[in-house]
């Protein structure tokens, strides 16, 4: 997908700044590899905002490469039903917990509502 929007951009059909999401671990679809993120992230035009979503168990050991790599973050109960190897999450708020713990093991900053509305352009009466 990645050729495909890439020439979309290029044809000028999409508009920069962009917004991609690589979805890893799905059956069917991408598998969720390290060295292929390396590869797709490689292939973003600059100042292109990225995140990984990579399902089950695949989860928080992509989605903390990709913070690392520079990406965002995601996760949720979507995306994975596990806290930890064999243990349920008990909600989405324990998933968000544990990744706001990586992401500042990283000597990074979860950003706030407000900064998210910005860098995405969203319309404030939508996301409330």
């Amino acid at each position: 997908m990645a050729n495909m929007w890439l020439e979309l951009l290029e044809r000028g059909l999409l508009t920069e700044p962009l917004q991609v999401s690589f979805v890893m671990g799905v059956k069917g679809g991408m598998p969720a590899d390290p060295m292929l993120l390396s590869y797709l992230v490689r292939q973003l035009p600059p100042n292109t905002s990225w995140q990984v979503i990579a399902i089950s168990k695949a989860n928080l050991p992509l989605t903390t490469i990709g913070l690392a790599m520079g990406g965002n973050a995601r996760t949720g109960l979507e995306d994975t039903l596990y806290i930890r190897p064999k243990e349920l999450a008990s909600s989405n708020a324990q998933l968000v917990e544990q990744l706001v713990g990586v992401a500042r093991s990283m000597n990074l900053q979860p950003a706030t509502v407000e900064e998210v509305i910005e860098r995405l352009k969203l319309s404030p009466e939508l996301v409330g």
